[in-house]
C-alpha cells in the first residue's frame, strides 16, 4: 500500500473567502492529505494572521510559517489557490515568497490560474517567478472531479522540475523567505506585549 501523498495550500486564507477551503475539503476526498490551512475555516484573524485551527492560537506565527515551509520542502508537489474573491491569478506577498521557497527547492508546483501579482509582492521575488513561470503547472483544479484533482496532482508530484535558479536568484529567495520568518516572529512578539 503506498503512503498517502501531503501538500499545502499557499494562499489567502480570510473569513471572506471560503473556496480555498472548499478546495482542500476536495484534495482530502481525492486522498491527499493538506498540512496548511490546518483547519476548514479561518476562526480567528489575528494581525494579518489566519488562524484556522485552536492548536494555532497558542503558536507563533512565526513557527507556523516555519512549519508551512518545512511541509513546502518534504511533500512532493506545492499547491497554490491563487484566486480571491474576484481576483483570479491573486498571488500575495506571502504566498509569492512561498512560491520563491518551492523554486528554490525545485518542487513541482501547481497554480489554479496564471499569476497575477498584488502590489506588496516584491519586484525582485515578482521578477524570478515570472521567469520561471514556464515551468510551473496551471490548472483550474477548482473546478475539476476528485478524480480529475487526484490524477492530476499525482502526475505533478512525480516529474521532477530544475527551476535553474541562478545563484544569486537563490540568494535572494532565501533573503525574502528569512524576512518574512522576522515579520512573522516580531508579529508574535507583539500580540504577546499587548496581552493578547
Amino acid at each position: 500500500m503506498s503512503e498517502r501523498m501531503e501538500t499545502q495550500i499557499s494562499g489567502k486564507y480570510s473569513k471572506e473567502e471560503s473556496r480555498l477551503f472548499d478546495f482542500k475539503k476536495s484534495m482530502e476526498q481525492a486522498g491527499i492529505h493538506v498540512n496548511f490551512p490546518v483547519g476548514d475555516e479561518v476562526i480567528e484573524d489575528e494581525q494579518d494572521f489566519a488562524i484556522t485551527h485552536e492548536t494555532e492560537r497558542d503558536q507563533s506565527f512565526h513557527k507556523t510559517e516555519v512549519d508551512f515551509l518545512r511541509s513546502v520542502k518534504e511533500s512532493p508537489v506545492h499547491v497554490v489557490f491563487n484566486i480571491f474573491k474576484e481576483n483570479e491569478g491573486f498571488i500575495g506577498e506571502s504566498a509569492s515568497i512561498e512560491i520563491a521557497y518551492a523554486l528554490a527547492h525545485n518542487k513541482p508546483m501547481v497554480l489554479l490560474r496564471n499569476p497575477i501579482f498584488s502590489e506588496t509582492v516584491p519586484d525582485a521575488i515578482k521578477d524570478i517567478i515570472i521567469e520561471k513561470a514556464s515551468k510551473l503547472n496551471v490548472a483550474h483544479l477548482d473546478s475539476q472531479s476528485i478524480e480529475e484533482i487526484e490524477r492530476y496532482i499525482n502526475n505533478v508530484s512525480v516529474r521532477s522540475v530544475d527551476y535553474e535558479l541562478t545563484d544569486e536568484q537563490k540568494i535572494i529567495c532565501m533573503r525574502y523567505i528569512r524576512g518574512l520568518l522576522k515579520l512573522k516572529r516580531k508579529d508574535w512578539q507583539s500580540k504577546n506585549k499587548r496581552g493578547i
